[in-house]
């Protein structure tokens, strides 16, 4: 009659033990005392593959097996697992946890190594190329597909990325497959496989032709576009951009007007309101300020879409990781508020990782497409006011059907059909490759993927006087021109503008085209046509005399025009001061730079507790900027991001234009950040957002990644439970306010100085009906409510809480 009671009491002396872990650590270990003693070291360690489930829960179980399961902690948000926290013991090393494949970054917690923000975190190899795909022989068949990914990952060359491409939870193929000439044969005749594989190209930018060694050539390859008549709704408004770049001027050029006494460019004030505008790229550098010294973004809201590859290579979502501004000035063409078309309407940055020698490439360009699929699908409300825009390509196939018989050709082949099917018109760019290839016509994927059921709109480039730009591809499959030769745009450097040719600026102009049209009350194509037939009217329309015209006579090449008339231009006195852009009314000097900084706010709900985000900028960021001493490779900025996927995530830079003679210095440093923080949100001491400042050449900026609860519920509260099960207590514990930084380290730390062990532990981001930002769980001793009551009003900074037992 005394056994339950024995065992309840053993139970308690287990649970109460400050030796928790005597079965997983050496008993005479003195660290093993108190797990506060200064003798631990604790370690952040993140993921190679935080999507890979099965190699995130296999990693997890090393981890417990090297140091035990106490002291394995998963750092986790709504999201899922972010990493984990590691406490080292005496005599603890990292050397295996360094080399296992399931992990690609270590860094001590605490002072003064700093988070590195662009750390790579696919393993370096020897192997340079090539790298092939292979379809899959029966997408329809897991089983299969199972095994033969087991297969592939047993020949590729040690540490490579596999890039799976999958369509509706169907897996297509395997791409980037890096194979020696004995695993290729083996791989090319196994049962799972679909004969011929192909390989894979690396991904082509279509900017930067230098037009003056190719003089335009028109004869041949231009499209024969049918002249169709439609009327367009033109109760508008219109404004003008008053010295405007000159591509830009020709964008909005009435028939039959002379171009050189025109300097202005007229579009409707509205043009792209509503409309979001996918650009496919290496990202966008949305918090760019153009050559007036004002964002050359204003209407994005920090929505993103970016591949796993780009995310595990810690790529920032929210800039362009080209060192030319790629994807910034392809999007600043669209909808830029100095160089762009349809100014009102939003980008949505789809990041891709293009490095193919570290997994990226075209099967990253499959992935971003079927992102943004999956995107429209989850918003079908956005289908009617949504555009996709690409002007990166690949060789792959000099045809439709060469390219569709290579994995990520069919695969994209696919996406562009079910997006067509929602009526989303792709715009692309047609490619710049007429003096190197034969024959002088579209082929790269995914423009050369166009037909009468896949309506495509390829774009060609213009030269100013309405040539075919030499270099610009052509043929049945193209669509329509714009001006791109040259063009300019905006840079992903402040105050930097680039002048380039090539037909990565022709497609963003017709893309901020249709956007100024789709945001009509009555757009001027047939709005009864859906789905796939929607895109071809659509299309029809560009490409009619409503919208387009041959601004060189006999030319054969049609420019894009947005329709306003002549008598629209007269209408808000375009085009009146045509002698001299110097002229008093003409011009605009660029406005100076703002003497205070210019702030956040944290009624966006991102913001930190001042105190820790300044710890991390006078004790991280700072001293690592100055140490450094120069720009991250290939970027125009020192930037880094701490406390990543917690509510207090933080990213911290300094911009500059490489070529500058600019070194940081340490206290220059801390005192911008410190201007920038404590300059703003001044009805707040505690909380805070950040923000940006010029000083010079160089603009220092911080800023808070994800939302929390609006600032009004920031107060620290929390509330508990505690509920007996037998041999232990179940303990929930939640709150606001506090724990925003370290996934709830600090509060099991202190139940531990209690003497509670907790275990169990489990910790997660994630907001609730009741307000909360995290909740905690854990199983102590039996009776320890009133402990954890103090540990939480300790740590919460005095706030009254009594836990609900039962």
């Amino acid at each position: 009659m005394h056994l339950p009671y024995l065992l309840l009491l053993f139970a308690q002396i287990v649970f109460s033990s400050p030796f928790s872990d005597i079965w997983t650590r050496d008993p005479t270990s003195s660290a093993d005392l108190d797990p506060l003693l200064p003798r631990d070291a604790f370690y952040t360690v993140y993921p190679s593959d935080p999507s890979n489930v099965t190699q995130v829960t296999e990693t997890d179980a090393f981890l417990k097996l090297l140091y035990g399961d106490e002291d394995v902690l998963q750092n986790r948000n709504a999201e899922g697992l972010v990493s984990w926290r590691l406490t080292l013991k005496d005599g603890d090393t990292t050397e295996q946890l360094e080399a296992y494949h399931g992990v690609y970054l270590v860094e001590t917690e605490g002072r003064p190594k700093a988070p590195i923000a662009n750390a790579k975190r696919s393993r370096p190899t020897d192997y340079d190329g090539p790298f092939y795909g292979a379809r899959a022989a029966n997408p329809y068949n897991s089983e299969e597909t199972n095994k033969t990914r087991k297969f592939l990952d047993s020949k590729v060359v040690v540490g490579t990325h596999i890039a799976e491409v999958t369509l509706d939870g169907r897996i297509l193929g395997w791409g980037h497959l890096a194979l020696k000439d004995a695993e290729k044969a083996e791989v090319e005749n196994y049962p799972g496989i679909l004969k011929p594989m192909d390989i894979q190209g690396p991904l082509e930018f279509f900017r930067a032709i230098t037009e003056t060694s190719y003089p335009g050539e028109t004869q041949g390859i231009h499209s024969a576009i049918e002249k169709r008549s439609a009327k367009a709704n033109r109760a508008l408004s219109w404004k003008k951009q008053e010295n405007a770049v000159k591509d830009l001027v020709i964008d909005s050029q009435p028939p039959g007007t002379d171009l050189s006494k025109m300097t202005d460019f007229v579009y409707e004030k509205m043009a792209g309101e509503g409309v979001f505008i996918y650009v496919i790229d290496s990202g966008v550098e949305l918090g760019v300020r153009n050559i007036d010294g004002v964002l050359e973004f204003t209407n994005n809201n920090d929505k993103y879409l970016q591949t796993d590859l780009s995310l595990n290579q810690g790529q920032y979502p929210l800039q362009d990781q080209d060192v030319n501004s790629h994807g910034t000035m392809v999007a600043s063409k669209a909808l830029g508020q100095k160089y762009g078309i349809a100014k009102a309407a939003k980008v949505i940055p789809v990041l891709l990782f293009a490095d193919e020698q570290k997994g990226g490439g075209s099967p990253d360009m499959a992935e971003a497409y079927r992102l943004v699929l999956k995107d429209l699908r989850d918003n079908p409300q956005r289908t009617q006011q949504s555009i996709v825009l690409c002007s990166i390509g690949f060789d792959g196939g000099s045809t439709r059907e060469t390219a569709r018989q290579t994995l990520v050709g069919a695969a994209i082949d696919s996406y562009l059909d079910s997006i067509s099917k929602l009526g989303v018109p792709v715009v692309l760019a047609a490619g710049n490759d007429f003096h190197t290839q034969s024959p002088k016509i579209i082929s790269h994927i995914p423009m050369v993927l166009e037909d009468f059921d896949r309506p495509i709109i390829n774009v060609g480039a213009s030269t100013l006087d309405g040539s075919r730009a030499g270099f610009s591809l052509g043929g049945p499959q193209l669509t329509i021109y714009a001006p791109g030769a040259p063009a300019e745009a905006q840079s992903k450097h402040d105050r930097v503008s680039m002048e380039i040719s090539g037909t990565s600026l022709s497609a963003p102009a017709v893309a901020g085209i249709i956007a100024t049209y789709m945001a009509y009350n009555e757009p001027p194509w047939d709005k009864s046509r859906q789905g796939v037939d929607r895109v071809k009217a659509i299309k029809d329309y560009i490409a009619s005399d409503k919208s387009s015209w041959e601004r060189k006579p006999n030319s054969g090449v049609n420019v894009i025009w947005n329709g306003a008339t002549k008598e629209d231009h007269d209408s808000v006195g375009a085009n009146q001061c045509s002698t001299s852009k110097k002229r008093q009314g003409c011009s605009s000097e660029p406005p100076p730079t703002p003497a205070q900084p210019i702030c956040n706010g944290v009624g966006t709900k991102k913001y930190a507790d001042r105190e820790r985000a300044l710890t991390i900028i006078d004790d991280k960021f700072c001293p690592d900027a100055a140490k450094q001493g120069h720009l991250d490779e290939g970027s125009g900025s020192i930037a880094r991001t701490y406390n990543e996927g917690s509510l207090e995530e933080v990213h911290i830079a300094m911009d500059w234009n490489p070529g500058e003679n600019f070194k940081p210095d340490l206290e220059k440093c801390k005192s911008m950040m410190h201007e920038i923080t404590d300059s703003c949100d001044l009805d707040s001491s505690k909380w805070k957002s950040g923000g940006e400042k010029v000083d010079g050449v160089v603009k220092y900026r911080w800023n808070v990644q994800r939302e929390r609860q609006p600032i009004d519920r920031a107060k620290p509260w929390g509330g508990c439970s505690s509920h007996y099960k037998g041999l232990f207590d179940q303990n929930t514990v939640w709150g606001g306010g506090w724990l925003g930084d370290d996934f709830g380290h600090a509060l099991r730390d202190g139940i531990k100085a209690k003497g509670l062990s907790p275990t169990d532990w489990w910790f997660e981001y994630g907001g609730g009906d009741d307000h909360r930002e995290w909740t905690a769980k854990f199983r102590t001793t039996i009776g320890a409510e009133n402990r954890v009551e103090s540990v939480i009003e300790k740590i919460a900074g005095g706030i009254d809480v009594e836990c609900d037992s039962g």
